[in-house]
């Protein structure tokens, strides 16, 4: 799971001198790809604030794809404190958390459904704005 091996990557960075020149190009290396892997994740989620792109993948089957599903279940991740702090759209956390149940994604499908929650989405930020 990237949000350990991260972390556990790090966590060699003060140590690195110590190591060989090949160990040191591994661990960097290593460090490199789970940092491209987290920029990809944050930036999926984030997409996940749009209810029209989850609409997009409902009808295009991707919660058909039990790989799918089980990487939005991976992406929980991203709640806990150390990754939350890197979120831009708190909303794309409480739209993961609703693609963890089967029925929300089925209802993704459903052009209105879809629009209803991005009227949700809007009137709260209005609201939010206002105070």
């Amino acid at each position: 799971m990237f949000s350990t091996s991260i972390l556990a990557s790090l966590a060699l960075l003060p140590n690195l001198q110590l190591q060989s020149k090949s160990t040191q190009i591994i661990l960097m290396q290593q460090i490199y790809d789970d940092y491209k892997r987290f920029q990809m994740d944050l930036e999926f989620v984030q997409l996940l604030a749009n209810p029209q792109y989850i609409y997009q993948l409902a009808i295009k089957q991707y919660f058909e794809d039990d790989q799918f599903v089980n990487y939005l279940q991976y992406l929980l991740y991203f709640k806990r404190p150390e990754f939350l702090k890197y979120i831009k759209y708190p909303v794309c956390i409480k739209m993961l958390d609703c693609l963890q149940n089967e029925e929300f994604r089925l209802q993704m499908k459903d052009r209105n459904f879809a629009d209803k929650i991005s009227k949700q989405i809007e009137v709260t930020f209005q609201i939010l704005q206002s105070k």
